[in-house]
């Protein structure tokens, strides 16, 4: 279990869309990359192991605020050069030869300079988990929650890694507690999950 102590962090994230044309063949297309998105605050990190699930949690959470691109130059500049990169791979991928671009390891915001923590190449798809049984302040309707499923490609060390992610925006009871059971549906063994569900 972590010791709870809340980090500085910079978190930057800029999208690609995919669609592929076959199972065996995804395609990765970037003709139109997002405007990279920037966020500053206090991040917590909770690492829940539990023993008698096949697998384990990690709760996040992470006080932030947007930050533009105008006070970080480096990344900026960096970001620009990817976004250029993705365009041209797009269309001609694996034509000539490709430089590998690198993130800055180090850059400076307000008078504190930050390190490169994590740069990651993700994959991410949305999936709903089903709820098991309505809450009673929630009407008759089946909650459904959103599922991240992400294969997370690790640039500096060459590691693949997946994970399902769930996102809780609202603080309110009633999202808690479905954050919370969907949440134990997830970490469920199969056969207790379909259980669950019936």
């Amino acid at each position: 279990m972590s010791d709870l102590l809340p980090s500085l962090v910079i978190k930057v994230e800029a999208e690609c869309s995919s669609h592929s044309s076959s199972e065996n063949s995804p395609t990765i297309s970037c003709s139109e990359p997002s405007a990279p998105q920037y966020w500053i605050g206090q991040e917590v990190l909770l690492n829940l192991m539990i023993p008698d699930r096949p697998m384990d949690l990690q709760f996040s959470v992470f006080d932030h605020q947007p930050i533009s691109e105008e006070q970080l130059p480096d990344l900026k500049d960096y970001l620009m050069r990817l976004r250029e990169y993705q365009i041209v791979y797009s269309a001609t991928p694996g034509a000539g030869d490709h430089n590998p671009l690198y993130p800055p390891a180090t850059f400076d915001f307000n008078g504190r300079t930050f390190h490169l923590h994590d740069n990651w190449s993700l994959h991410r798809s949305v999936d709903f988990v089903n709820l098991p049984a309505p809450f009673p302040d929630e009407g008759s309707a089946y909650p459904r929650m959103r599922v991240f499923h992400e294969k997370i490609l690790d640039l500096e060390a060459g590691q693949q890694s997946e994970l399902c992610q769930l996102k809780l925006d609202s603080s309110s009871d009633s999202s808690w507690r479905s954050f919370l059971t969907a949440c134990d549906q997830l970490t469920a063994p199969l056969s207790q999950a379909r259980s669950k569900e019936i």
